[in-house]
């Protein structure tokens, strides 16, 4: 297998409260999908200067069918899309919004946690 046929073929993106977590989740759960071992690799936003093999050892089922990434970060950085379409052909962007109201909630309620509010 070469290098290409083991990048991700979908991103799923999001805004900080949407759901993403969620959703890395769900795609965690099914054996034929390969995700990092960790949510949001920042590879495409801010640790895009590590270099491709650091990205790939991210991933941690190389038994897969399908391989993504679910990382908010994209949805902020411009130079994001630009590196991803310049390295994977043909990708599959899956972005995922949520009632501002309801974000901006949920957003105050972790920050409150946290200790931040």
């Amino acid at each position: 297998m070469n290098k290409k046929d083991l990048l991700p073929s979908f991103f799923v993106v999001g805004a900080q409260k949407c759901g993403t977590t969620t959703i890395h989740n769900w795609l965690r759960q099914h054996k034929e999908v390969s995700l990092p071992t960790y949510k949001e690799t920042h590879y495409f936003s801010e640790n895009y200067n590590n270099g491709i093999n650091w990205y790939l050892n991210q991933f941690e089922n190389n038994n897969f069918k399908i391989r993504g990434e679910v990382d908010p970060s994209l949805l902020y950085c411009p130079e994001s899309p630009k590196r991803i379409f310049k390295i994977i052909k043909n990708p599959k962007i899956i972005i995922i919004f949520r009632k501002p109201i309801d974000r901006a909630y949920s957003n105050y309620l972790m920050s409150k946690y946290r200790g931040y509010e």
